[in-house]
């Protein structure tokens, strides 16, 4: 199925050359008209269910024109579709074999490194030792041999070409949609674009990332889409809405793509800030704190992470969608960038008039809840001292560093808005 992907996307790229690049997306028409070509009525929708969008916006169907659909946003879809449901998992797969060889060689230098201090009388440990070195060794070996080819051959550059020519094909496919006809998008579309996205920053190495030719273009056309639909009341769909989200604390961590943020318009800026405070509820409160408290770290605002803690990726524990669920977060954290420009827009928000005391009791709620479960938390283990589980004590723990950035939340809205939390004297 990778290999399809990508064999379809390469062909288009070079077969639509002779093309201009604003020419190439999928028509509105070929999901929003009836299509012969794909049915798309038991495929979800951006919007929600596809008869009930029938029913609502039943007018704005009868009024749509009949055209005729070309053949290229039928490969387009089929691409985007074929991606959607088993490529991105294909090149997850891909990059976590290349991180267990990296365990591999680390386990096999750290068992090497005892062999030379192990004590000459200690002849038991040190057979067990060698042995151990030889399984290792072997395993290294044969891994180091499927890393090469999985870099040669799957995660190449020319796989790299192929992906990105694919996002801002379907960036540009979102981008075009005005109106009710947004709604009616399959939203596997919103999903491709975001884990192309991710697959590209996630599973390829950086710097060929960010040198890439076309990297300035993607990367504003990408802090473009964020900005337009981080916050969306368009869109219905909580897998997609918490995925924007994911994809959003992703994108202001790297220095990069948090510059092409800053680089929009400053009618895109407010947007994408006032999107953020406005939806700050608790179905979202954790990315979105994340994300703001990006903004800030590093720039008048201490942190203590050790030098180790960067460069590295941690596998975090958030909080589901839904109400008693949990749901495991890849973050790739790299040494703080903060953005001045956002944080004046945060501040500007928080001196409006009313807005400031309003958030600051969201905040303070979200955190009375989050101290709430990490007691509750605690308790459950000292009960069950010898029986408690993994996942428990990492439940303990998220609820731990949840509240610990719901406090330093507070100390950031309190550096730019000290008024906020001083009483008023003439109440």
């Amino acid at each position: 199925m990778s290999n399809l992907f990508l064999a379809i996307s390469r062909s288009l790229a070079e077969n639509t050359t002779h093309m201009s690049a604003s020419r190439i997306f999928i028509r509105p028409a070929y999901y929003t008209t009836k299509n012969v070509q794909c049915d798309f009525s038991e495929l979800p929708r951006v919007g929600g269910n596809h008869s009930h969008l029938k029913k609502e916006f039943k007018d704005f169907l009868a009024n749509l024109e009949e055209t005729e659909i070309d053949d290229m946003s039928h490969i387009l879809n089929n691409t985007a579709l074929l991606f959607h449901l088993g490529v991105y998992r294909r090149l997850l797969s891909a990059d976590l074999f290349c991180r267990e060889m990296t365990d591999h060689a680390a386990h096999l230098q750290a068992v090497q490194e005892k062999i030379k201090i192990c004590p000459p009388g200690e002849k038991e440990v040190l057979e067990d030792l060698k042995q151990c070195e030889a399984v290792l060794e072997k395993d290294t070996i044969t891994t180091s041999r499927m890393t090469a080819w999985i870099k040669t051959v799957i995660l190449s550059e020319n796989r790299m070409n192929d992906i990105i020519w694919m996002l801002r094909t379907l960036l540009r496919s979102v981008d075009i949609v005005e109106g009710d006809a947004f709604i009616f998008m399959p939203e596997f579309y919103m999903m491709a674009i975001l884990n192309m996205y991710r697959a590209l920053q996630e599973c390829f190495p950086q710097k060929a990332l960010v040198k890439h030719r076309q990297a300035p273009a993607l990367f504003r056309e990408l802090a473009h889409f964020f900005a337009k639909h981080i916050c969306n009341p368009q869109i219905k769909s909580i897998d997609v809405k918490d995925h924007i989200l994911q994809s959003s604390v992703i994108f202001v961590n790297y220095p990069q793509t948090l510059q092409a943020l800053e680089r929009l318009p400053e009618v895109d800026c407010d947007l994408f800030m006032s999107s953020i405070v406005a939806s700050y509820s608790k179905a979202n409160y954790v990315h979105l704190s994340r994300m703001l408290i990006r903004f800030w770290k590093g720039h008048g605002f201490a942190y203590r992470d050790p030098p180790e803690y960067y460069n590295k990726r941690h596998e975090v524990l958030l909080p589901g969608v839904l109400a008693g669920t949990a749901c495991y977060m890849s973050v790739y954290e790299i040494e703080p960038n903060p953005s001045v420009k956002y944080q004046n827009l945060f501040s500007t928000f928080l001196a409006k008039e009313g807005n400031g005391a309003k958030f600051t009791n969201i905040v303070f709620n979200q955190l009375n809840s989050c101290l709430t479960e990490f007691m509750n938390s605690r308790k459950d283990i000292r009960k069950n001292q010898s029986s408690y589980t993994s996942l428990v004590e990492r439940s303990c723990l998220m609820w731990y560093d949840l509240t610990i950035i719901l406090v330093r939340f507070l100390e950031m809205i309190t550096a730019l808005s000290p008024q906020i939390m001083v009483a008023n004297l003439m109440l």
